[in-house]
């Protein structure tokens, strides 16, 4: 399933009570319908098994398990059923849930030893509203399901996975299969949520999309590649853009020259390129198409500024006085820019001047711009506290890169492992200054940037696979992605 948009817990939780308000169905007319949806889906997918395990919490996933068995067991398999945690604290709708399952022929039974590859698993442990620490007996339960051979359903979301932040804190079920209801949650494809969810399938109990589309600034958006519009017959290059790279100081031109090639394949009509003088000759031999400038110490840029239409600032740039100094006279101009790399570090700590800024952080850099020693593993709340430091759009870089402005939330849900090496940030610095200097805003530049990025990447993959990956093997594909030409 390719969602377009992930929700939040809370978003999730209040969609569910607005459709049980709007459509006349109760909590348990709701689990009906979810265990319903989960028997067809067994039907299809795992209709050589007769034999099942379903495993129940103490909340609502537990009524959804607790149907799922009656149904089973109504079908003759042979059904057993484990309550972790007793009935006590459950809602009405799960005692009603319990109710019919002890009608049927299922059988409850304590947690077994072990469990055999012919037992197909419901994991009804533990829904939207679970929240660390994960409890010992959970903990035990779930280590034994992992050990079996057999496949695992999971209702909603692998127990033991953080909804929001896609974390677990070492233990969390490992399905084949995940059942998620009403709309898809953040924590599936966040975090370690996409390794251990397994194939997920949406069951949308028939909510309405209108229903949905209220909760939209609640939910984040999954970042496409969409191709760039075709350009008309009577295109010229001024139509397109001039962004200007900084970059490149005394023996680090490559990042420079990386983050040059890469705007020159994302489109931008001009490329102009200041570096140390030494990399003049190497620059022009590889990007004969960018124009050359050096800068010493002293050198004003005020000239070059005025010409563009944005900026990137960073690659290779190093923190001595003339990177400060390039720095210094961006920051003072009111050009759209990219703070990458080293002009991240050496903005450490001082306050941006201005908010038509992109922010292109991995994680050490997020936490020298926020004066930590490291960050959170919640990408989410990483991404907030930026924001809430640097008011402008941040792209925190990772396996599941995030995009994020002052109302907008995306993310990138395809990883690829190919692109962890050197100078990959760099040509993803390159493509966002190009498509800024185009015409495109802040947010949807980032946004498209990191798409395409990773679908260049992926591509490249398929040419040279995930070791041994190259950045200049990524810029080769960017023209490719940014058509189409999947």
């Amino acid at each position: 399933m390719i969602p377009s948009k992930l929700y939040l817990a809370a978003a999730v939780k209040a969609i569910d009570a607005h459709y049980s308000k709007d459509s006349g169905l109760d909590s348990y007319a709701l689990m009906k319908l979810a265990a319903r949806s989960v028997l067809a889906e067994i039907s299809t997918r795992l209709d050589g098994y007769s034999k099942a395990l379903i495993v129940c919490g103490t909340g609502n996933n537990a009524g959804d398990g607790l149907l799922v068995a009656t149904m089973l067991a109504d079908r003759g398999w042979s059904v057993n059923v484990v309550l972790v945690a007793g009935s006590e604290k459950f809602s009405p709708a799960s005692h009603r849930a319990l109710t019919a399952c002890k009608a049927s022929q299922a059988s409850f039974i304590s947690p077994p030893d072990q469990i055999d590859a012919e037992t197909l698993v419901v994991d009804a442990l533990l829904g939207v509203g679970f929240r660390f620490p994960l409890r010992a007996e959970y903990r035990s339960l779930i280590r034994l399901i992992n050990c079996s051979d057999g496949p695992v359903v999971a209702l909603d979301l692998p127990s033991g996975l953080h909804p929001d932040s896609g974390l677990s804190d070492g233990v969390c079920i490992q399905a084949t299969l995940t059942i998620t209801f009403l709309v898809p949650k953040l924590g599936l494809y966040h975090g370690v949520g996409q390794a251990n969810a397994g194939e997920i399938v949406l069951a949308d109990l028939g909510v309405p999309d209108a229903l949905i589309d209220q909760y939209s600034a609640e939910s984040v958006q999954v970042l496409t590649s969409k191709p760039l519009p075709k350009r008309p017959a009577s295109a010229h290059k001024g139509q397109f853009g001039h962004v200007l790279i900084i970059g490149g100081n005394n023996g680090f031109g490559g990042a420079c020259l990386l983050a040059t090639e890469a705007a020159l394949r994302s489109g931008a009509g001009l490329v102009s390129v200041i570096s140390q003088a030494a990399h003049r000759s190497s620059m022009l031999a590889r990007c004969p198409e960018a124009m050359f400038s050096a800068a010493d110490f002293n050198t004003n840029i005020e000239a070059l500024l005025e010409k563009c239409h944005a900026v990137v600032i960073g690659p290779g740039l190093g923190q001595d006085e003339w990177a400060r100094n390039l720095l210094n006279q961006v920051l003072r101009s009111s050009k759209p820019t990219v703070l990458d790399a080293d002009a991240l570090n050496l903005q450490a700590g001082t306050a941006l001047p201005r908010s038509n800024v992109v922010l292109t952080p991995h994680p050490k850099e997020a936490a020298r711009l926020l004066g930590q020693q490291d960050v959170s593993e919640d990408r989410l709340a990483v991404l907030s506290a930026l924001q809430a430091v640097h008011p402008s759009v941040v792209v925190l870089k990772g396996a599941e890169t995030l995009v994020g402005s002052e109302s907008k939330v995306g993310i990138n849900i395809y990883p690829n492992p190919g692109l962890a090496t050197g100078g990959t940030g760099d040509v993803l610095a390159g493509m966002i200054g190009a498509l800024v200097a185009q015409g495109h805003s802040l947010f949807d530049a980032a946004s498209l940037g990191v798409a395409h990025h990773s679908q260049a990447g992926l591509m490249a993959n398929q040419k040279f696979g995930e070791v041994g990956l190259l950045a200049r093997d990524v810029i080769d594909e960017i023209p490719h992605s940014l058509a189409g030409n999947l």
